[in-house]
């Protein structure tokens, strides 16, 4: 679905349709803007599962066709020593990839000397990896390498039986802005997620509008688009 099939569907959703209103309430850049937040808000439902369904990225076949078209393998990632720790390895995210801008990981694989490869385990959160940093007092035993992050950057926390030097990161892209003028840098006139997606993007979108603009059609419009948005 291109943009402008996207402005019209927002505006027939809002009753605005351009051949029943002269003067339409939303300026396309108004209505590219709740777009584009609608888009972001559905990939954040898909990924991490705060969705009607309750169901996040893999826990169901409709999840992962949601989001394959921003759904990113990269390529071998050289691996440095971090600061951390000696048994931490690290490398940048990928934020300022020209093409396939990081927003949300999802997994990743290690290799080593002699082509050993491993899966990735937990993420664990800033705040707790001192208890698997290696120093003078403490030398965890780590069966299978840890993941965290800090800044812009992705570290491996890794054992002594397994030392990698590379990694490949599995991850969902930041979809291009959605514009119905021109496109600019990193924008685009039709949305880069999947067919299907498209309308339940647009219902999202409205939906926002209907709350932002306090509406008491709010209480009504969930539950009568519910089915739509899944």
């Amino acid at each position: 679905m291109t943009v402008t099939e996207m402005h019209t569907a927002f505006r027939l959703h809002l009753d605005k349709s351009t051949s029943l209103v002269g003067s339409p309430d939303f300026l396309p850049e108004e209505i590219d803007f709740w777009l584009n937040e609608a888009q972001d808000r559905f990939i954040k439902q898909r990924v991490f599962g705060n969705n009607y369904r309750q169901e996040s990225f893999e826990q169901g076949q409709k999840r992962i066709d949601d989001i394959r078209n921003i759904l990113i393998n990269s390529t071998t990632i050289v691996l440095t020593q971090s600061g951390l720790a000696s048994n931490v390895k690290e490398c940048n995210l990928p934020v300022s990839d020209a093409t396939s801008p990081y927003m949300f990981y999802i997994s990743s694989f290690l290799s080593g000397s002699g082509a050993i490869t491993m899966q990735v385990k937990n993420v664990v959160q800033y705040e707790y990896i001192t208890e698997y940093l290696k120093d003078t007092m403490n030398n965890p035993y780590i069966r299978r390498p840890l993941v965290t992050f800090y800044g812009d950057k992705i570290a491996f926390i890794h054992g002594d039986e397994f030392i990698p030097t590379t990694c490949n990161i599995r991850y969902v892209k930041r979809p291009k802005k959605l514009v119905l003028g021109t496109p600019g840098t990193y924008e685009t006139n039709t949305c880069e997620l999947a067919l299907h997606t498209h309308s339940e993007i647009v219902i999202i979108a409205v939906s926002l509008v209907v709350e932002n603009t306090e509406s008491l059609r709010v209480q009504t419009f969930e539950q009568l688009n519910a089915s739509k948005v899944e």
